[in-house]
């Protein structure tokens, strides 16, 4: 009687442990789902366009101290770098703004990256027979962005080849970021589109338990960030070397992922 009495302890706890399971889980319609893809694809070469402008922002002020330095431009070392940073900030500036359109855009859908979902078989077949038909394009996109950005280092090595001369290398440095810049502009649609549809599958960096690690750094991530932009501002300012500050953001973002992978390591164990 006792074993018996267990027994139904037990479904009743599991059955309340499921319902309370299923409260957590946001239910994503059909339409919804599709208002989100298409939100995501519209936007995609928008965000592209606004890294575009962030890595190329630089370059006026990097190629108008180069020119200055070397007496090609009339313009003096100040007044160039002026001119400069107003070119850079502008771009900035507008890159920010349309980061924060494309933010609004899809605010309503955050809970995609952030809360397990549940969206019904057929909006699944949907989704997953659109990631399908569109993998062949994403790897042709990554391969070709991919590529840009190796031999985007070309333009220093060219640099030392045609001449000695800083001015040179500076053109070279110019260069690489231009092609950078525009290998964004072929990677990030790709991986915005392609991010869309594991959001609604719940696959590759939406898994439900990477959901929850995701929650868990979500301060660290913004703490990052924001250190990284006051350390970029100030040592640039400080020092008036924005010619070279700008490797400020590759090596922060290549320690970001290192930190990451070593907060997630001590959490487990």
């Amino acid at each position: 009687m006792s074993a018996a009495g267990d027994d139904d302890e037990n479904r009743a706890q599991g059955r309340f442990a499921d319902s309370e399971f299923c409260e957590k889980v946001r239910k994503v319609s059909a339409e919804e789902a599709a208002e989100f893809m298409e939100i995501k694809k519209s936007t995609s070469f928008k965000i592209a366009f606004a890294v575009f402008l962030c890595i190329i922002s630089p370059v006026a002020l990097i190629g108008m101290a180069g020119l200055s330095e070397e007496g090609l431009i009339s313009f003096s070392e100040d007044k160039a770098a002026l001119l400069g940073c107003a070119v850079l900030l502008v771009l900035v500036a507008a890159a920010v703004a349309i980061f924060i359109y494309c933010g609004m855009q899809t605010k309503s859908f955050d809970f995609l990256e952030k809360e397990p979902i549940s969206v019904d078989s057929s909006t699944l077949q949907k989704v997953r027979a659109k990631k399908q038909a569109y993998e062949s394009a994403y790897r042709v996109r990554i391969i070709v962005g991919v590529t840009m950005l190796i031999l985007s280092a070309v333009s220093i090595f060219a640099a030392g080849i045609f001449g000695e001369k800083d001015y040179y290398y500076i053109l070279g440095v110019c260069v690489l970021l231009i092609i950078v810049a525009c290998a964004m502009l072929v990677i990030i649609p790709a991986g915005i589109v392609n991010e869309s549809y594991d959001k609604l599958l719940q696959e590759g960096d939406y898994t439900k338990g990477l959901k929850k690690e995701n929650r868990e750094l979500a301060g660290f991530d913004t703490a990052y960030w924001v250190t990284t932009t006051a350390i970029f501002l100030g040592y640039s300012f400080i020092t008036e070397n924005w010619e070279r500050s700008w490797i400020i953001w590759p090596v922060a973002a290549l320690l970001f992922v290192a930190v990451r992978q070593i907060i997630k390591a001590i959490r487990k164990k």
